[in-house]
């Protein structure tokens, strides 16, 4: 072999490998990017639906008070109702760039039905029954989902791992809040 042939091999093979290693590089840069970036949403996503289901728990608190007849804690319940009516609304908005559209969907039913019953009571003094069964099963679908973004059951062996893959999470997605209300119903019934 000429020795222009061996310089003209060893220069193409060194090309050659300066390429494969800056695409590797780039390939490696990327996922690195991809990982923190997916690491920061699971952070925001895990704090804001702590916040919505705290929230969700003293929103019913104060309408259990609301619909009490001899509770002497209904002015300072409807003041904190409203609190709640406010911060979940914030939270709704929040969890419209970082929430799974289902769970932001529900969150925002959450929000709206709150809402009613704060403007029914202000209206009426009084929060009818089925309204508590919406607002309840609302809440149950919106933690259920929750927990399901948050692989809560997939984090322990133990678990049942009923809602870890994304076909039992697309099945909670499509149960109507009703079908829990509708059980609230038949089990306030008997």
């Amino acid at each position: 072999m000429e020795a222009n042939t061996v310089t003209l091999l060893i220069g193409l093979g060194g090309i050659i490998a300066t390429l494969i290693s800056s695409a590797l590089g780039l390939y490696f840069t990327s996922k690195a990017r991809s990982s923190t970036l997916r690491e920061m949403l699971y952070s925001k996503q895990t704090d804001l639906i702590v916040s919505i289901m705290s929230i969700a728990g003293r929103i019913r608190v104060f309408t259990t008070i609301l619909t009490d007849e001899n509770s002497q804690h209904k002015i300072r319940a409807r003041e904190d109702l409203g609190q709640c009516v406010k911060n979940l609304s914030e939270f709704a908005e929040k969890g419209a760039a970082i929430l799974p559209t289902e769970l932001w969907v529900e969150v925002k039913k959450l929000s709206d039905q709150t809402t009613s019953i704060a403007v029914e009571y202000d209206e009426s003094e009084t929060i009818k029954q089925e309204e508590i069964f919406r607002l309840i099963s609302i809440d149950t679908k919106t933690a259920l989902l929750a927990r399901s973004v948050l692989g809560v059951d997939e984090l322990t062996e133990e678990s049942l791992k009923i809602f870890s893959s994304k076909k039992s999470f697309e099945r909670l997605a499509n149960i109507e809040a009703s079908t829990f209300e509708d059980v609230l119903k038949r089990n306030a019934k008997q």
